[in-house]
């Protein structure tokens, strides 16, 4: 038990310091998007040392359970005595507390909009905890005071140690990724081509909900330190006295061994309230997970949302995913779903956290989405957007911004000049096939950046400085053939490529697939064409492809048996049996 607790406290402190290199071990993406799969923001240098400070504080405490082990100490006063007279009254107030932070805790997780298992299982531990205190209250004489305190030691252990190990197994069992296939593509494509970039490969959903459960274990706030410095002292209290006792044991001075009648009995009524709370949380909880999934079973496309006792008109969405990665006609790809009017009740609610939009309608960003102060992912491809509101400057919290059109539409025109200033939490930029596009916003506001991408702006003539970025690790130019010299750099950059070349990353992609390279392929993947195969270049509508390199991968997968399964009626000509 100790050795556990220590061994998962060292993982927090390791999780705290380095989250994108834990991530990247624990889900074994280290070698894809040069170890920025999943652009997880750096914590502040202030706030990351009084993390560690205060994670180094519990492994101490725990250090120290262990050494108690080894040798005798005095007994504590007369609150925490075993044979104290008022230790029933402590322990009482102590498992108050417990449950309040066990309470905040759950009220976190359902507004989070985490997996309703999780919450599920959180509440029904929350439940039995406090039922045991009302046990103990209701039959004082049949639980001795040592079994009293391993109960509650057990349960600290739950809370502290067991239930984020268990979440972060769910969260890890629940990631479905082709990570064999994801690597031989960084093996086999060339740099700076979109088929390297493994975290569009992955299921959005799948990533985002990871990244909720992810982003729920570490401490990014003062309430989430709080929280888990209240969690990790009680458990190190009640493990030391557990020890306490056994130590005594050994020496045959345990507190069994002495009359205890003198203790001051908790009066039963109070038992009542332990109950109340065990069947109220129980029932909040239900409450919640019904309420929320009943408003929002209208949106599949929300695949995360918050989880409130009061019904609301419209769905407290956390998550808007609505992506088609292949259009498998030219209708689809000519006259995309509009979801403007979608993205707009969503948003009335204030709560989105992440808009994943591709091969839909929205051609602007409505006013609605300015309630959502909180936004920290905006993913737009294809959508024929053409503005970008003045009010996106208020984004703050913004940490991954992508935005790419298709060579059919107008698509941006210009960016709000100080778009970026208060945008210090942005990990991760890229704008793609915006032909109109010709000045570009200062870059002296996303201290955190960490990937800068621009793809085939052929009117953009200058880039800012990014000298003062010194976070940044990865600089992509490709296409952007009208840029006269290339910006000044931060030292940190790592990898910097520049193609400047129209007919770049895939072939020319200011030229569009026509009608009949989309018919004839008729939706079918790998499907033999007059001119090569049928591909989905860069998540685009499936049309015929002359690209040979797209050819060589597929009949390297099918040799390997990773990616998709292929079909022997459609693929037998690249080698599937």
């Amino acid at each position: 038990m100790i050795s556990v607790s220590i061994g998962w406290t060292a993982w927090l402190v390791i999780l705290t310091v380095a989250p994108n290199q834990t991530a990247n071990y624990l889900m074994g993406t280290t070698e894809l998007d040069d170890g920025n799969f999943w652009l997880i923001i750096d914590p502040e240098p202030v706030f990351m040392i009084v993390s560690v400070i205060c994670l180094g504080a519990f492994l101490l405490s725990y250090v120290n359970v262990l050494l108690k082990m080894t040798k005798s100490l005095e007994f504590w006063n007369d609150l925490n005595n075993f044979e104290g007279r008022r230790r029933k009254l402590f322990n009482v107030l102590n498992k108050s507390l417990d449950l309040t932070i066990q309470l905040a805790a759950l009220y976190r997780l359902l507004e989070d909009g985490v997996p309703t298992m999780l919450c599920y299982t959180y509440a029904a531990l929350v439940a039995a905890n406090s039922l045991s205190c009302a046990s103990f209250i209701l039959a004082p004489g049949i639980h001795s005071a040592f079994s009293e305190v391993f109960v509650d030691t057990i349960f600290d252990m739950l809370f502290a140690v067991v239930w984020p190990i268990w979440w972060l197994w769910y969260s890890h069992m629940n990631f479905d990724f082709d990570r064999a296939k994801a690597l031989l593509y960084v093996s086999m494509y060339p740099s700076a081509w979109f088929e390297r970039q493994a975290r569009r490969m992955a299921n959005s959903s799948e990533v985002t909900l990871f990244l909720i459960s992810f982003d729920a274990l570490r401490m990014k706030s003062g309430l989430d330190l709080s929280i888990r410095m209240a969690m990790n002292l009680s458990f190190s209290h009640r493990l030391g006295r557990v020890v306490e006792f056994m130590i005594l044991q050994q020496r045959q001075k345990t507190a069994s061994k002495q009359p205890l009648t003198d203790q001051l009995n908790i009066r039963r009524p109070t038992a009542l309230l332990f109950v109340f709370v065990s069947v109220g949380v129980l029932v909040y909880t239900n409450q919640s997970i019904v309420t929320s999934v009943k408003t929002c079973c209208a949106y599949p496309e929300c695949v995360a949302y918050a989880y409130r006792w009061s019904e609301t008109e419209f769905c407290p969405c956390r998550a808007l995913i609505d992506v088609d990665k292949a259009p498998r006609s030219y209708a689809e790809w000519m006259n995309p779903l509009n979801v403007t009017h979608l993205l707009r009740d969503l948003s009335l609610t204030g709560d989105l956290r992440v808009i994943e939009v591709v091969n839909r309608h929205l051609p602007t960003l409505p006013d609605e989405l300015q309630r959502c102060t909180q936004l920290q992912s905006i993913t737009l491809a294809y959508t024929g957007i053409e503005v970008v509101p003045d009010w996106c400057t208020a984004l703050t919290k913004l940490e991954y911004l992508s935005i790419e059109g298709r060579s059919i539409d107008k698509n941006l025109v210009a960016l709000p000049d100080q778009l970026f200033d208060k945008m210090q939490s942005l990990t991760f930029l890229h704008l793609g096939i915006h032909q109109n596009l010709a000045t570009f916003p200062l870059m002296t506001g996303p201290s955190n950046l960490k990937m800068f991408s621009l793809a085939l702006l052929v009117s953009l003539e200058e880039i800012p400085s990014l000298e003062s970025l010194h976070k940044l690790k990865s600089v992509l130019l490709t296409g952007d053939v009208a840029l006269l010299r290339v910006p000044n750099l931060s030292p940190s950059v790592t990898t910097l490529v520049i193609l400047d070349a129209a007919a770049c990353c895939n072939g020319d992609l200011l030229v569009a697939s026509t009608r009949e390279q989309i018919d004839e392929c008729n939706g079918v993947m790998y499907k033999q064409c007059a001119t090569g195969m049928c591909y989905n270049l860069r998540m685009q509508v499936i049309a015929c492809q002359s690209e040979e390199l797209h050819e060589a991968v597929r009949r390297r997968e099918i040799q390997l048996g990773i990616g998709q399964p292929c079909d022997a009626k459609v693929e037998k000509w690249l080698g599937c049996q």
